[in-house]
């Protein structure tokens, strides 16, 4: 009876990855075979760039691990993942700082992508929550886990999609202001909110009972 939860809790985090991938696979099938409404899942929506199905690939991939207890690549696939993120943003900063301008969605004047192929470029709000994302999922692996950075790792992620949602909702993604931090992708929020919400309750649910201290978030 005490292994239901545990067994429950890797279901729901294989059933998680695997749906991100599945996101990601449709995203990249619609910008391959010219199918935009794959890469929208909203009329006139915006489509998720090609890197930001990469990265939704790999932290599929890693949620999934950590279900089936595979440790080890989980932290690969979490380690890819903050990489990514990371990585981007290091190559945002580099370049001269007018060249954030065009990351950010301006309802004014939007830049359009085509949503085929490999063009339009992952925002820098996208490139953060990735890292952010990346970083909760090796520290769930980890020999000494930080739930509390877990935990607030998969509210901000939570937080920044559902706050997107209710601008999608209320209209205020049109706003000449708001619009700008608000136009991320729709496949893009929901995989946001399914990651962040999978590695928030997580760690919430593998909470040490008092006066236990287990080694990692995840009995495995």
């Amino acid at each position: 009876m005490s292994d239901l939860p545990n067994l429950a809790m890797r279901r729901w985090l294989i059933g998680i990855g695997a749906s991100l991938v599945v996101i990601a696979l449709l995203v990249i099938l619609g910008r391959l075979a010219g199918w935009k409404a794959l890469a929208t899942l909203a009329p006139d929506g915006v489509p998720t760039a090609f890197t930001t199905a990469v990265g939704f690939l790999m932290s599929g991939a890693a949620l999934a691990a950590h279900g089936a207890g595979r440790r080890w690549r989980a932290q690969v696939a979490g380690g890819g993942t903050l990489l990514l993120g990371a990585g981007t943003l290091s190559l945002y900063a580099v370049a001269q700082m007018p060249a954030w301008q065009p990351f950010f969605h301006d309802a004014t004047s939007p830049v359009v992508s085509a949503g085929a192929g490999f063009d339009a470029r992952m925002s820098p709000i996208v490139a953060g929550a990735f890292a952010l994302l990346g970083l909760a999922l090796v520290c769930m692996g980890g020999r000494k886990p930080r739930a509390w950075l877990i935990l607030q790792g998969g509210a901000a992620l939570m937080g920044l999609a559902l706050l997107t949602l209710s601008s999608y909702a209320a209209g205020l993604r049109t706003a000449q202001v708001w619009g700008r931090f608000s136009g991320l992708a729709l496949p893009t929020v929901v995989g946001f909110l399914l990651a962040g919400g999978a590695v928030f309750f997580s760690a919430l649910l593998s909470a040490p009972a008092p006066g236990k201290n287990p080694r990692r978030p995840l009995a495995y």
